[in-house]
């Protein structure tokens, strides 16, 4: 249910060596981290709760911070609206990415 650690931590790896990236690179980069929030997003709406989404970021500064912007946002009744929830939180966090480049 909770699969995070890995994308999360392969994208902040990444990042320290970004001087120059090629724009692939960098959408590459960003993708991972998309992936990352639209997993925890997931989780969030599913029911995972703080304690078990924070045990799992493994001491991840931007895994915790997504754990705590997804509780930021209300868990929805309806599967639509959970899915839409995920998409936008993981299309959020691609732009912000994306500008930090």
């Amino acid at each position: 249910m909770l699969k995070f650690g890995l994308v999360g931590a392969a994208a902040i790896l990444l990042t320290g060596c970004s001087d120059s990236l090629p724009p692939e690179e960098i959408t590459k980069i960003c993708t991972n981290y998309s992936e990352l929030a639209g997993s925890m997003m997931k989780a969030r709406q599913s029911g995972a709760t703080m304690a078990v989404m924070m045990s799992k970021a493994n001491g991840l500064s931007i895994a915790e911070g997504y754990v705590k912007d997804a509780f930021r946002i209300p868990r929805y009744s309806l599967p639509a609206q959970q899915v839409r929830a995920a998409e936008n939180f993981s299309d959020e966090k691609f732009r912000q990415c994306h500008d930090e480049f």
